[in-house]
Order: structure tokens, then C-alpha cells, then sequence
């Protein structure tokens, strides 16, 4: 396969390397056999190849954007999109074992991670991870009044002659008047919500909000007037003109009443309503079809921004703390009369800041060190596969695993011996150890 190549100086050396043959002959046979043992395994492998695609198709798109823009930064972070998405770096595995629930499965996923990067799709699948864990436990924290139930809510807006980066911060800004009104404030005590929006031609994009929450008995039309003042109150802050083309002059609000599972129309699965909440806000082929001038803009916009979180009773940055991890430690701190020297200074607490990748790409771009730049990136990377290729294999001791640029490894590469069959973690087995 011939290197991408491009007339901007964008690195051409991390391209998409074909995989062996014979392994994906293999493959395809046993796919096919009655048995078919190794359909999920060849599943994963093209979500491997589907994914490092998509990463080196944004990581070249951002480079174009950021160099019409002058901008370190953005071209800073294409490189550790780029160097994300190279074949060293995605894997798949055929083995590894779910300690939790005892199934086997075939895995993938990438051995390092350069940058937490909403542009990256390696990181918006990791967002969607996390973010699907940490809600489950918000919506747990809840006690339900009486007379509430969970209610899925959908607030949409209507398509707006704007650009996607505009879109975006008015969608930011009427949820947020919204959650101050009394009317919200009143029914809703707790939920999560989640951004959503889909790129269309020609500047029609669709953009709305994922509410699933515990609420009291919700009129459809309140609901759907106080979120229209909203709207258009953020699209006369931005200076966007807003235009509402429903017959009952309010903006499309959806209400469904969220169950263990689904028993027809006006009511939707928990764990489906869960997924719509915390599934990617902008997907990566919809970050394909933004224009390159507005690439830039969104980038700017979605840098830093929470797209899933909590609101009232589920929020998890508030209400009681959570118990140590290490409760044994605290108490032994607590009774021992020793002194603790580090921790004592002239009243100002001590902070060490380390240097991002990122920021340390920007300001050596800036010092015109580019391929200085480069070459300290791909080290670092090095290291960190190394690292985790070993973690990988003395924790799953029964996978192989492969990366898409041919590599492979075992346990057996790393242990001179087999780890003890009733160990079912890494760090059990180290703390049993010392």
C-alpha cells in the first residue's frame, strides 16, 4: 500500500500498513466453518483497521486545518492523533478472559494514548467508556420522591443557518439557562444529561439533549416553551437568527417514560436511554464532513467541555465523599504520633505542573523543531507500547495478542513460569509477592 501523501508537510511515515495474509486467510476460514469460532476476533480486527483509518483520516484533515490557521497547538495535537492511529499502536487479542463475569472474549484497543483529544476517536471511545460507569453510579445516588419516575427526555433544536462551532456553543448555552429554570429546577431532582449533534450539508445540523432523570409528572407543552425561550435566548447572544417551523410555534420536546424494559410506545429500555446519554456527541464520520475552516472552530469548542454529566441529586462532585480506598492506611495515620516532615512548608501548598505531549509539541513547533518534535513523540510512544504490551500479557495470561502492523505477543514472552491459577489479577498476584 502506497503512503498517504499530501502538499502540506504532513508526516507520511505513520500510514496504514496492510495486515499479513495468511493470518487473514486463517481467519476468514474458520469464519466460515460450522463452528465459527473466530467471528468475533475477525470482528475486532476490522474495528481495529476501521478505527486507526478514521484516526489517520482526522489526524491529516486537523494538519490541513491547522496550517491554514497557523496554529502549534492544533498541529501539535494532529501529531499525536497521527501517532495514536499507527498500525504499532492498535491491537486485537483472541482469548482474554472478563474476571468479572468469567466469559472469554476477543478484545482490541491501542497500547498507548498520546492525548485525550475530543478529535481523537480512539479517546471518544474511551469518553463513551467512562462516561456509561460514572453515570450508572449517579443515577444509583438518587432516592426517588414520591409520585417521580425516570424519565428519558430529548430537547432538540431546530436547524440553524450557522456554522457547526456556533451551533454547538448555542446548544451549550440554552441547556444551561434551562437547567436554571424554576420549572426545571422543580420536577427534575436529579439526572444526567448528554450533547448530541449530527453534521449535515450545507450548515443544516441537528443538535439536541439526552435527559434521563428522576422527575415529577412533566407538562409537554411547559416543557416545550420554556426550552424555546432558551434557544432563542442563546441565539441572540451569538447574534444567529432563529427560526421555529413547527405548527404549534415550540421546538420539538420528546418524554418517555424509561423502564427495565420496553413496553411500547412512549416508553424506552434504561440501558438503551443510557447509551443515548453517554453515545459519542459528534461521531467521527460526522467530524469528516465538517469543512476545514469550521474543523478548526470545533476543536476550539469541544476542548475542555464536559458532553456527559450529572445535574441536582446525581451529581457526583457534590454530597457526601466517598469512603478511602485504603481505610487501614488513613486510620494508621490518623493514631501514629510521628511527624510528617514532606508535608510541612511556609503555608503555600507545593505545585509541580508536568508539560503536556501537546504542550511540549506546541512550543517546540514554535521553536521551528518539528522533526525534533517528531522523534521525541515516536520515543515516548515506544515506551509507553513496551510498558503496556507487558501489562497486557501477565494480566490476560491465556490471550494472544497481535497489532495490526504484525507484531505479536504472549504471556510466554514475558514469564518464565505460569502465574497460579487462582490468581485473577495482576496486582493480587504482586501484593502476594512482596
Amino acid at each position: 500500500m502506497q503512503p498517504l501523501q499530501d502538499s502540506e508537510g504532513f508526516d507520511v511515515s505513520r500510514t496504514l500498513k496492510p495486515f499479513p495474509l495468511p493470518m487473514i486467510v486463517a481467519q476468514r476460514k474458520l469464519q466460515n466453518s460450522s463452528d465459527n469460532p473466530a467471528k468475533r476476533q475477525f470482528s475486532a480486527l476490522e474495528r481495529a483497521q476501521h478505527n486507526q483509518k478514521k484516526g489517520l483520516e482526522m489526524s491529516r484533515r486537523l494538519f490541513l486545518a491547522a496550517t491554514m490557521n497557523y496554529d502549534a497547538r492544533a498541529m501539535a495535537e494532529a501529531d499525536c492523533i497521527a501517532e495514536t492511529a499507527s498500525s504499532d499502536n492498535h491491537y486485537f487479542s483472541e482469548g482474554q478472559i472478563n474476571y468479572e463475569t468469567g466469559e472469554e472474549f476477543d478484545g482490541r484497543g491501542i497500547l498507548a494514548e498520546t492525548i485525550a483529544s475530543r478529535l481523537c476517536p480512539a479517546s471518544l471511545e474511551k469518553y463513551s467508556r467512562r462516561a456509561r460507569k460514572r453515570m450508572r453510579e449517579a443515577l444509583a445516588r438518587v432516592e426517588p420522591k414520591p409520585f417521580q419516575k425516570l424519565l428519558f427526555i430529548t430537547l432538540t433544536m431546530p436547524n440553524l443557518r450557522t456554522n457547526f462551532g456556533d451551533t454547538l456553543e448555542i446548544l451549550f448555552r440554552a441547556f444551561s439557562l434551562m437547567k436554571k429554570r424554576k420549572f426545571f429546577a422543580q420536577k427534575v431532582s436529579g439526572a444526567i444529561y448528554g450533547y448530541e449533534s449530527t453534521v449535515g450539508v450545507e450548515n443544516h445540523h441537528h443538535s439536541h439533549v439526552h435527559i434521563l432523570g428522576w422527575s415529577h409528572y412533566l407538562d409537554w407543552e411547559k416543557l416545550g416553551a420554556e426550552w424555546t425561550d432558551c434557544v432563542e435566548k442563546a441565539c441572540a447572544e451569538i447574534g444567529v437568527k432563529c427560526a421555529v417551523n413547527t405548527s404549534h410555534g415550540r421546538m420539538i420536546v420528546d418524554v418517555r417514560s424509561a423502564k427495565k424494559k420496553a413496553s411500547g410506545r412512549g416508553t424506552i429500555a434504561v440501558e438503551d436511554a443510557l447509551q443515548e446519554v453517554c453515545k459519542y456527541s459528534v461521531k467521527g464520520s460526522d467530524f469528516a464532513k465538517i469543512p476545514l475552516d469550521e474543523l478548526y472552530q470545533v476543536g476550539k469548542v469541544l476542548h475542555r467541555r464536559r458532553l456527559v454529566d450529572t445535574y441536582g441529586e446525581c451529581n457526583l462532585r457534590r454530597g457526601k465523599a466517598e469512603p478511602s480506598k485504603n481505610a487501614e492506611t488513613e486510620q494508621k495515620r490518623a493514631v501514629s504520633d510521628y511527624l510528617d516532615t514532606p508535608s510541612i512548608n511556609d503555608g503555600e501548598k507545593l505545585k509541580v505542573k508536568t508539560e503536556t505531549l501537546v504542550e511540549t509539541g506546541t512550543r517546540m513547533i514554535l521553536d521551528g523543531k518539528r522533526a525534533e518534535w517528531l522523534r521525541f513523540l515516536r520515543r515516548k510512544m515506544r515506551e509507553s507500547r513496551a510498558y503496556r504490551k507487558r501489562q497486557l500479557a501477565l494480566i490476560y495470561q491465556d490471550a494472544r495478542f497481535c497489532t495490526l502492523s504484525g507484531a505479536s505477543w504472549s504471556s510466554d514472552d514475558y514469564l518464565s513460569k505460569r502465574l497460579p491459577e487462582n490468581v485473577v489479577h495482576l496486582r493480587d498476584w504482586r501484593q502476594s509477592h512482596i
